[in-house]
């Protein structure tokens, strides 16, 4: 999503990309040239294999055909067909033996899920985010993620739902203000709390700091989804800027501050400015607790080339 011009682009539940983001890119890209002949509106979310043609269509490699172990290697690495090998023999055996009980096979195997991932291989199933911010202020964000392990066929996750898995806003009304935000975790019950968008918002607006922005909104999606979904986890890595000029050229940015807010036991993020000689990575960490009432905070702040860092 671009934060100047509002262009947003998606893809989901679409195999056979070499690089999903770069669709979804293109589909932004293309939402901002006009009408389609005939007067249609160009598309700005594409799903399954409307997806896989438009992209093909477009230039960009996908597959050539169903997608093959020893084939189309650059889809299917060994590791990742193992996986899917595993979860496909698991979920064909828990339907033969209990054909007539879905609903308690579906919540037998989401309370076996900690056993299921116990491998480090396994237990990789984050969304990755990134958000970028030029010399003038714009700002824009992309978020991919492979979805979760035994996800329903079809299912489109957090990072492709518009408002949920990322925002941008470089709105030069808003006084010296620039906000992007990204998104990851159990995904439903942040794509019901908008959770993005709600956190660019309440910045955007001036209703409250970035930190507490990320901590409250996150925190009020995270109490919802317990109520329906017991492992609802998240996080959100948000970007604001200050100092934007109201022209069309900026003097200079003020500030610019990276904040981190999750419920989850790891959270990795990194940081990278033009008064920095290498990048900044840090996996943030922290217990949770059952019924967890706290959230996870991490903030960097940037005046020119001052650097504050806080954890809490």
């Amino acid at each position: 999503m671009d934060g100047r011009t509002y262009a947003y682009g998606a893809v989901g539940a679409a195999s056979g990309l070499q690089n999903p983001i770069e669709v979804a890119a293109a589909l932004a890209k293309q939402s901002l040239r006009g009408s389609l002949s005939f007067g249609r509106i160009p598309p700005i979310f594409l799903a399954g294999d409307g997806a896989q043609a438009w992209a093909s269509a477009h230039g960009l490699r996908t597959a050539r055909q169903q997608i093959k172990p020893g084939e189309d290697t650059w889809l299917v690495t060994d590791r990742t067909y193992r996986q899917w090998q595993k979860y496909k023999e698991m979920l064909e055996g828990m339907e033969a033996h209990a054909p007539n009980s879905a609903i308690n096979a579906g919540a037998q195997s989401m309370n076996n899920l900690p056993d299921l991932l116990a491998s480090n291989e396994d237990a990789v199933m984050d969304t990755v985010g990134a958000i970028c911010v030029d010399s003038y202020g714009n700002i824009a964000v992309g978020s991919s993620s492979g979805g979760i392990a035994m996800k329903v066929r079809g299912r489109v996750g957090v990072a492709a739902t518009y408002g949920c898995g990322c925002w941008a806003s470089s709105d030069k009304t808003q006084v010296g203000s620039s906000v992007g935000c990204c998104v990851t975790g159990a995904g439903e019950h942040l794509m019901k709390g908008l959770v993005a968008y709600e956190c660019c918002c309440s910045i955007s607006s001036l209703q409250v700091d970035p930190e507490s922005a990320c901590r409250d909104i996150l925190l009020k999606a995270h109490q919802q989804g317990k109520m329906t979904i017991p492992e609802a986890c998240g996080g959100v890595l948000l970007v604001h800027v200050n100092g934007i000029s109201n022209q069309n050229l900026c003097e200079q940015l003020e500030s610019l501050e990276v904040v981190a807010a999750y419920a989850t036991k790891s959270f990795g993020i990194g940081y990278l400015t033009d008064t920095l000689k290498k990048p900044k990575v840090t996996i943030l960490r922290q217990n949770l607790k059952e019924d967890i009432q706290e959230i996870g905070l991490f903030s960097s702040l940037f005046r020119f080339d001052k650097v504050e860092s806080r954890k809490r």
